[in-house]
Formats: C-alpha cells, sequence, structure tokens
C-alpha cells in the first residue's frame, strides 16, 4: 500500500511518500522523502538505540491500532536508526515504553534530493493478529527550526496523530 504524506498546514518543499506491506511475520514500512536534503535536521551519529523524544527532531512515525478496543501503539524512527516504541491503552494515555514490539530502521539511500529510511516491526506472539488500523506521520523540522507534520489523514484544529479517527488505512496482519 503507497500513501502520500501532506503537511497539515502550509506546504513544505519536500515530498513524501510511504508504503507498508507484510511478509506474515513482520511489517516493512518505507519512507521515501524528496527535495532538498540538506535543509533537514537529521540525526546521524551514533543510533540504532532506544531513546526518548525523538519526535523533537525530524522523526519517522507510525501509529498502529488494532481493529478492536482503544489500545494503540507510536513508532518512532529517527534518521540515525535510533528508535522506540510506546503503548497507549487510552487516547493520549500514560507515555509508557512497550516490549510488544521489536524494531528497527535504517536509511537505505540518501542523496541531497532523496532520503529513503527503511522501518521493520516485529510484533510478540500475542500482539496485531487480525486488522490493524495506522497512521503514518513525519515531524519534518528545517534547520532553520521550522517544523511540518505530514500524515495521510489529518484531525483538525490542530495536527494530532493520536487521533483515532485519522487511521483510516487498513491492513491485514
Amino acid at each position: 500500500m503507497k500513501l502520500i504524506l501532506t503537511p497539515f498546514k502550509g506546504r513544505s518543499e519536500h515530498e513524501l511518500t510511504f508504503t507498508i506491506h507484510t511478509d506474515g511475520t513482520k511489517l516493512i514500512c518505507d519512507y521515501h522523502l524528496a527535495g532538498d536534503i540538506e535543509q533537514l535536521s537529521l540525526a546521524f551519529d551514533g543510533g540504532g538505540a532506544r531513546k526518548l523524544y525523538l519526535w523533537l527532531d525530524t522523526c519517522f512515525e507510525l501509529f498502529i491500532k488494532p481493529d478492536t478496543g482503544g489500545r494503540y501503539y507510536e513508532f518512532n524512527f529517527a534518521s540515525n536508526g535510533d528508535w522506540n516504541v510506546f503503548r497507549f491503552d487510552e487516547y493520549r494515555g500514560p507515555l509508557a515504553e512497550s516490549d510488544d514490539f521489536t524494531a528497527c530502521s535504517r536509511i537505505i539511500g540518501i542523496t541531497r534530493e532523496h532520503l529513503h529510511l527503511r522501518a521493520e516491526i516485529s510484533p510478540a506472539d500475542h500482539v496485531l493478529r487480525g486488522k490493524i488500523n495506522f497512521l503514518p506521520a513525519v515531524v519534518l523540522k528545517l534547520k532553520t527550526g521550522e517544523e511540518f507534520f505530514l500524515a495521510s489523514h489529518h484531525s483538525s484544529p490542530e495536527p494530532d496523530f493520536h487521533d483515532h479517527t485519522t487511521y483510516k488505512n487498513g491492513l491485514e496482519f
């Protein structure tokens, strides 16, 4: 499934497409960002660690909600491979890191005009069977400090990636 992510307000000089598929054991997500990559605030040092507050910089995100119940998950991926996964039992419930998944991400390719980040998400055996609803999103931060909130669907009147009414994309897992 391929989706175009659009900014909540205004017009970003960057275009973003997102694809997702499953191989039966994991979700494979590709974020393709086109535009002047050198304008972006990206992390390249270190990487591969579980970290909090990745959304304070450029952050590739995915929100997943099983078809039933109020529980949902937030996945955060940074350009250097840092990541995190949070579980919420209710809308914006207490922030709690989750071990229901293993996750990793890496840059597949980067040029001055294109960045391709791949994230792979593997659920534990007791998690995510059946239909899931999801929202791909990106917090795009420029070196100037300007931020754009991109997603396949948006809430109103403010950007809110936790708003389940925006989880309009579905997938069988």
